[in-house]
């Protein structure tokens, strides 16, 4: 019977996967999961809810690698290749995996939030229950801020502040979509990630499996991304709870294909696995590294040989992925708490102390006894010094989009990016409109969402 459940939620789900998916005409008499066990079931779904990420037009558009002429040619994702060169998706006859995998995962949590609400908690069933409900908040909350980074005006962009996501809280496919505003997306974001973390447990068992500590550093990021440094360092200190423990990367050896445990089984430092459901780009045979990224790492920075490997090419590949294989990684691990909560101490002006959560991340990623501690920096030269260590730890998570977009469109940084392929040079200004990708146009046909204006 639990097979036959899950089956047809599969065929519910899967019908999530085209373009006009939010006009689904699902058969209301296929076989969906009614009981707490089977919504327990679902959640332990990792493909679901842990794989299909979406992240791959924002790694390919985050200026972190390059691609020849050739490798550009064999990329076979649409939005992937002309997210690469910033330009125009209008997914016209073709699909969008990015918006298609997420609204997939918000259908699950959705279908799992209406279903519990047929069920009554009772005192015998609430611990369950209350797992159940926040795991599925986590989730829908995580899809959205991933769409919302892609396909929703960043914050900052006053001009543009009408165009959010459509923000679906219903399984009900007859509902009619429409954008919310940017300020209305990120309220539902962290109103389900504030819920959440009332009701899941305090003890971390899974990295799979999403508990209070994942919530809190989930809303450190996202509160991050908003520019509400002080709200970010409010819950990122309540990550750090004594027990987390660094990788010392000493420890690994720069011989072997991917340099961390496979799967990231063993990885001290994730604290939710997640991952991209493609990036062609960067896979050995075809990415090369910005090569201006690869200037900023020292001789002694254990990161240039454990995250890099050197190519006949004269030119890098990456092999650093907390996954330990070729995929993105981008769930949540220590090391972004780690530079999330020496930025924010540093921008309240606790600047020592910010340094020295800094000096405790960097000293685990150099050669023994080779690291020089940093201390009395102004705030400006410590600002500056740990968005560095950001980009330089963070590479390839998808998150340099996301930090891209804040520091052009919050905080005024005018970061302008540029490209040469096949000899034809590319830029992304600083507050171009490219920064929000368009929606799939077979939505916009289907339902009542507005384009994002170009």
């Amino acid at each position: 019977m639990k097979k036959i459940i899950i089956l047809g939620l599969l065929v519910a789900l899967n019908s999530a996967c085209n373009p006009d998916f939010l006009d689904i005409k699902r058969d209301r008499k296929q076989v969906i999961p009614k009981s707490l066990n089977d919504f327990n079931l679902l959640l332990g779904d990792e493909t679901l809810f842990s794989g299909n990420s979406s992240a791959a037009m924002r790694t390919a558009a985050g200026e972190e690698f390059t691609l020849s002429e050739s490798a550009w040619d064999l990329l076979t994702t649409f939005g992937e290749k002309n997210a690469y060169r910033w330009e125009d998706d209008r997914f016209i006859g073709t699909e969008c995996p990015d918006w298609n995998y997420g609204y997939k995962r918000i259908l699950s949590a959705n279908i799992i939030l209406e279903g519990l609400a047929k069920i009554e908690r009772t005192a015998a069933n609430a611990n369950v229950y209350d797992q159940v409900k926040g795991k599925a908040l986590f989730h829908r909350a995580n899809a959205n801020f991933q769409l919302a980074s892609e396909f929703a005006a960043p914050i900052g962009d006053e001009e543009h502040k009408a165009y959010g996501l459509p923000l679906r809280k219903s399984a009900d496919p007859q509902e009619v979509s429409i954008r919310s505003s940017v300020a209305e997306t990120y309220a539902s974001i962290l109103d389900d990630l504030l819920a959440a973390q009332q009701l899941l447990s305090t003890e971390f068992t899974d990295f799979y499996q999403p508990s209070k500590r994942t919530a809190n550093a989930l809303l450190a990021r996202i509160y991050l991304s908003m520019g509400e440094y002080n709200q970010a360092l409010a819950v990122v200190k309540d990550v750090f709870g004594g027990k987390e423990k660094l990788l010392r990367y000493e420890d690994f050896s720069t011989s072997k294909r991917y340099t961390f445990p496979s799967d990231g089984i063993g990885n001290t430092e994730i604290i939710f696995n997640d991952q991209g459901y493609s990036t062609e780009s960067i896979v050995p045979a075809k990415g090369r590294i910005n090569m201006e990224l690869m200037t900023l790492y020292a001789e002694n920075d254990l990161r240039r040989s454990l995250f890099f490997k050197l190519e006949q090419d004269g030119m890098y590949s990456f092999k650093g992925s907390y996954l330990g294989f070729g995929g993105v990684f981008t769930g949540l691990a220590l090391d972004e708490m780690y530079l999330i909560y020496a930025e924010c101490l540093i921008r309240v002006g606790q600047v020592q102390l910010g340094l020295d959560k800094l000096n405790e991340l960097l000293e685990t990623r150099f050669a023994p006894g080779t690291y020089e501690r940093y201390s009395d920096l102004g705030q400006s030269a410590a600002l500056d010094l740990v968005l560095l260590e950001r980009r330089k730890q963070l590479l390839i998570r998808g998150l340099r989009w996301i930090d891209l977009r804040r520091f052009n469109f919050i905080e005024n940084r005018n970061i302008e990016l540029q490209r040469t392929l096949a000899g034809k040079g590319y830029t992304l200004k600083a507050k171009d409109l490219k920064y929000t990708f368009l929606v799939p146009n077979n939505v916009i046909i289907n339902s009542r969402v507005t384009q994002f204006p170009r």
